[in-house]
């Protein structure tokens, strides 16, 4: 946590036990973008991640992209690599964990944000199964190159994408 702090970020909420689970802490980056620290106690993290209904990908919404991944790539050792469309790709290794972007101005007053992907088999049977729950849908169901997507909003009011990925 010290690290974060000594590259710009500030505590949200300081490092706490989560019983023997493990101990977190929330910070914000820099730009302000909120993400939690986790060292593994009896809890590893997550061990499923990329089948139906779980997680898949992350996306980093910034002001400035470049700044935000210079400091991931300072804190985590993240590589990052930019694309023509100006796209930060990150990995972890040879690994891709994520991309970033910077938030355009028809998004109005958005903040950076971190936002996660669930994998679904149907984007848009998750659209109105989220609208039948109660939930909101900002972006409808939408193709791009790695599938089609939406951006969910929980009763909460918890941001969230689903995508679902092209048989491979």
């Amino acid at each position: 946590m010290d690290a974060a702090v000594g590259l710009g970020a500030s505590v949200v909420f300081p490092p706490m036990d989560a019983m023997e689970a493990g101990r977190m802490a929330y910070l914000a980056d820099p730009e302000g973008a909120v993400f939690a620290l986790w060292q593994a106690g009896k809890h590893c993290g997550a061990s499923l991640a990329n089948e139906r209904d779980t997680w898949c990908w992350n996306e980093l919404d910034a002001k400035d992209i470049q700044t935000s991944a210079g400091f991931y790539r300072s804190l985590l050792g993240w590589r990052s690599e930019a694309d023509d469309g100006g796209i930060e790709m990150f990995y972890l290794g040879d690994h891709p964990i994520g991309h970033g972007m910077n938030i355009q101005p028809e998004w109005g007053d958005m903040p950076p944000v971190w936002m996660v992907y669930f994998r679904v088999d149907d984007t848009d049977e998750t659209c109105r199964r989220v609208e039948a729950a109660g939930g909101k849908i900002h972006v409808p169901g939408m193709d791009i190159p790695a599938g089609r997507f939406a951006l969910l909003e929980d009763p909460q009011g918890a941001m969230f994408y689903v995508i679902a990925f092209p048989d491979r």
